[in-house]
């Protein structure tokens, strides 16, 4: 039975692709160190396991979430109380807070809310696989930025043509940076708020590794810049930080627009998290 066109645009998906290649591997008997898919060997800490045998146990929570399309209001609440505590931003669990299935449904969720078809949207190249994915299926065009040693793999906003940048309804950005290990600086945030103000562009800053970094470097939240609340939205995952991968449990911050409307995208795809 034929599929629809739309996936001939999209490639396989490459973390899928090496997981093909590292079993075969290991099948062959091959000591494999995967340096594939980021996925935390440690265990998830006791409390939280804890904490969830309870609530499993809580016929309450067997029934879908009614009236709770933005995620459970006290998971909200947590969001923007840990916002205020690590980074002094101050999000509202009502309009500016979601929670997600981890960070990655996310990233296709602000494609439906916000790309029309035809529209451009700017991407760094390297880039996480999943950006361009959810850009494809949301009938956009990818449209690459180089990330260069030179620059400290920042982006050079200025050199983006403005024909392109005017075609530009969002651009997806990710520091600490996969695959480069790469920090933004608050510099540099500043800038694309003033980049995204001037050409109305939509921000989707991927902040899942929000904190792994060096030494010496500052953890740093996109909506710490001024007006970064205006031109776009965080997400953020629980995967990385807390050995969560599995559990699929993310959450997007920001502007309260793009919020209701990724919000809509996903009431009409799923219900709840657990």
């Amino acid at each position: 039975m034929r599929t629809a066109e739309r996936l001939e645009k999209i490639p396989p998906y490459l973390f899928m692709e090496l997981r093909k290649k590292i079993n075969k591997a290991k099948a062959d008997g091959v000591d494999v160190i995967s340096l594939a898919i980021g996925d935390p060997v440690e265990a998830t800490p006791d409390t939280v396991i804890d904490e969830l045998c309870r609530a499993a146990r809580d016929p309450v929570n067997h029934r879908y979430p009614i009236d709770e399309e933005k995620g459970m209001l006290a998971f909200r609440k947590e969001v923007a109380r840990w916002y205020a505590d690590r980074y002094h931003v101050a999000v509202n669990p009502e309009t500016e807070v979601l929670g997600l299935i981890g960070s990655k449904e996310g990233c296709h969720h602000f494609v439906l809310a916000r790309v029309n078809p035809r529209d451009i949207v700017l991407m760094t190249d390297p880039g996480y696989p999943a950006y361009r994915s959810s850009i494809l299926m949301g009938e956009g065009i990818p449209h690459n930025i180089p990330i260069l040693p030179e620059n400290d793999y920042l982006p050079v906003l200025e050199d983006i043509p403005t024909d392109i940048a005017k075609k530009a309804s969002a651009i997806f950005l990710n520091y600490p940076n996969n695959p480069t290990g790469a920090c933004a600086t608050m510099d540099f945030l500043k800038k694309l708020v003033a980049f995204a103000c001037e050409f109305d562009i939509a921000v989707c800053y991927d902040n899942p590794y929000g904190e792994m970094v060096f030494d010496g470097q500052e953890r740093l939240s996109f909506l710490q810049a001024a007006g970064a609340k205006d031109v776009g939205v965080e997400l953020n995952s629980l995967s990385k930080p807390f050995n969560m991968c599995g559990w699929r449990l993310g959450m997007a911050c920001g502007n309260p627009d793009l919020i209701a409307g990724i919000s809509k995208v996903k009431e009409n795809t799923d219900s709840g998290i657990f």
